[in-house]
């Protein structure tokens, strides 16, 4: 697996402030996480209602 380089260094290696903002729209879209008031929690399929 070769690792993608962003244009944005930074200390995190977490690219640009739209690729993080597509990542989270993405894993809410595929109900990895979850939008709670401030915060973004992982879904927990066993106890999900």
């Amino acid at each position: 697996m070769t690792q993608k380089r962003c244009r944005h260094s930074n200390r995190y290696h977490l690219c640009g402030p739209q690729t993080i903002t597509r990542n989270k729209r993405v894993l809410v879209e595929k109900d990895i996480i979850e939008k709670r008031g401030d915060s973004f929690d992982f879904v927990d399929p066993l106890f999900s209602q």
